[in-house]
């Protein structure tokens, strides 16, 4: 089974992801790894962790209407 880990911009996502994969890795078929913003914090949490971490760009998603959400 492969999972992909992923969240928004802020570290509060990131341990409790974290929990769930040290459970994961009891399963013999288990590989996962992460995407997220490019930003120091987040992929040196991830990566201390073990888990492979893929940068992508994103911006600020607004819960309102917008042309800049296109």
């Amino acid at each position: 089974m492969v999972v992909c880990y992923t969240g928004g911009g802020t570290l509060g996502h990131v341990y409790p992801a974290l929990a769930v994969h040290e459970q994961m890795l009891e399963s013999p078929s288990y590989e996962a790894f992460w995407i997220g913003r490019n930003e120091q914090r987040e992929r040196a949490v991830v990566e201390a962790a073990g888990l492979p971490f893929f940068a992508i760009r994103s911006g600020k998603f607004r819960r309102y209407r917008s042309m800049r959400n296109l």
